[in-house]
């Protein structure tokens, strides 16, 4: 099927999942591509044909999904440089960019809407749950690896949840 067909036969748009994606990759960079991609190698084959075609190859797949995990990781040493950091920042722009296109084609609309979409939650996304891991670190006098690992728990619950409401 063509990417012209495929926008004939169009799903509603993904806006809520893209919105819920846009908000993970501030939180966590690799995350959304990562588990988008593994959510369009199983189940999006039509993608073929789109600018987020590199989503669906299952090496792309394993690649963003090892980057994720050893980001988890890093997050928690402090010579990791604040996400509000431009390049950080720019990551994690890129990153809700990429998961929000690949929704929007996947449900064969343009993929320009939903890039945007994501990009634009991703960097309202890294300011603000940068400012709430402080609060809560400080509110609840907790050390920050651990608030780390409780976004860490929210960044994949909440992944897993938004793409199993997709359709399959």
């Amino acid at each position: 099927m063509t990417t012209v067909q495929a926008r004939t036969q169009a799903k509603p748009p993904p806006a809520l999942p893209t919105v819920g994606m846009g908000a993970i990759a501030g939180m966590r960079s690799m995350a959304a591509p990562a588990l988008v991609s593994d959510y369009v190698t199983r189940t999006r084959p039509e993608q073929r044909g789109t600018p987020v075609q590199f989503l669906t190859s299952p090496r792309v797949a394993t690649v963003l999904k090892l980057l994720a995990v050893g980001e988890l990781v890093a997050d928690k040493t402090p010579q990791i440089p604040a996400r509000t950091d431009w390049p950080s920042l720019l990551g994690r722009c890129l990153s809700g960019t990429v998961a929000g296109a690949a929704l929007y084609a996947g449900a064969g609309r343009h993929a320009i809407p939903g890039a945007l979409l994501g990009g634009t939650v991703a960097a309202l996304s890294t300011f603000g749950s940068y400012h709430l891991r402080q609060y809560v670190g400080r509110r609840f006098n907790l050390p920050d690896p651990l608030v780390g690992v409780i976004e860490d728990a929210i960044v994949i619950g909440g992944g897993i949840g938004l793409l199993r409401r997709l359709p399959r």
